[in-house]
């Protein structure tokens, strides 16, 4: 099926009327990026309703498709008034997650009963991610510690897509000091995939703690090394420049889909990459099967290893023929300069 492109607000208010239940779906998705896109601006974004002349239209129009028949329009449009900033979403959404169900039961575990709790906890997310926080007094402040409490008990949720996205809603909403708790839901939780991404949560505080560091270094050790989590954890020891990291992502040099950012995790290692490092990055800067610009992130970690060698490879990048190579190269050679001047070097 071919994907349809984005559609005006003036389309998707007209669609989320419409009794075909595909083109509801479509609008439910859309109508809130519409509005934004003609506000340029990415969102979420508080009380966007008031900026735009057909907003408070938009958002009663999603408000209302709260109570469509259909599990994923009510899931979209939960969402879209969760990017308008709409505070009203909140109470709505809450009575998704607390019915509480049966994760076993296929009664209340089908598809639409999952996509409902999952587009709660990111509704929930928008709204607390972009409330002012004006006074103790203040409505919208309330609301956001309110969130926030609830986002902090949804970590143990029976529902594992409700922890998997409560665990990255918490730390976009209260950035390093969810450190503790998500560590706290890490030692307890045997979800893979929630494992997973409560790690990918934790690789957004920066900058890590001692005891993240080391709890890191610890999965490291351990069976799920090799796995795509220990990647994760690889990446936020190697934030701290801590040697721990080096052979695990030297490890994902192999791997297309890990190669880039463990690339950006050995340069940030620096003189802290395991020893052989640079024979591997060499051959990778030298690789004509690689990408262009894969190369010159490679030339670039070997630069941070091996100064002279890296630079060399680097000024041979930044003549070439395509112009991307070009354009990274000379980047790659202005980050050598910057992290010299901050003493980095």
């Amino acid at each position: 099926m071919r994907a349809r492109r984005p559609i005006h607000t003036d389309a998707a208010l007209r669609d989320l009327t419409s009794e075909d239940e595909t083109s509801r779906q479509f609008a439910a998705g859309q109508l809130a990026h519409a509005i934004l896109q003609d506000l340029r601006e990415t969102g979420p974004l508080w009380n966007a309703a008031s900026k735009h002349p057909r907003g408070f239209e938009a958002t009663d129009a999603l408000l209302r498709a709260l109570e469509d028949p259909h599990a994923v329009v009510r899931a979209l449009a939960a969402t879209g008034l969760g990017l308008l900033g709409d505070a009203r979403v909140v109470p709505r959404v809450r009575s998704w997650l607390e019915h509480p169900g049966d994760p076993g039961d296929p009664r209340t575990s089908n598809h639409g009963e999952v996509l409902l709790r999952e587009c709660a906890v990111i509704a929930l997310t928008y709204v607390a991610t972009v409330a002012p926080s004006n006074g103790e007094q203040d409505q919208p402040t309330q609301l956001k510690h309110e969130i926030i409490t609830q986002l902090s008990r949804l970590l143990w949720s029976q529902h594992s897509e409700v922890r998997f996205q409560a665990s990255l809603g918490l730390v976009e909403v209260t950035g390093a000091s969810a450190e503790s708790e998500l560590l706290g839901a890490l030692d307890e939780e045997q979800h893979p995939d929630v494992r997973f991404q409560i790690v990918y949560a934790l690789a957004h505080v920066d900058p890590p703690s001692e005891r993240l560091v080391a709890r890191m270094c610890e999965l490291l050790r351990g069976p799920e090394r090799q796995d795509p989590i220990g990647f994760e954890a690889a990446m936020i020891v190697a934030s701290a420049r801590h040697h721990d990291a080096g052979t695990r992502l030297l490890d994902a040099l192999a791997n297309t889909h890990e190669r880039d950012r463990a690339l950006e995790g050995l340069a940030a290692l620096g003189p802290m990459a395991p020893e052989h490092a640079h024979t591997k990055l060499r051959k990778l800067a030298k690789n004509w099967w690689v990408p262009g610009v894969t190369r010159v992130r490679a030339a670039y970690a070997l630069a941070r290893i091996r100064p002279d060698e890296g630079r060399q490879a680097l000024d041979r990048m930044a003549q070439s023929l395509r112009p991307a190579i070009r354009e990274a190269a000379r980047d790659a050679r202005r980050g050598l300069v910057t992290l010299a001047k901050d003493g980095h070097a």
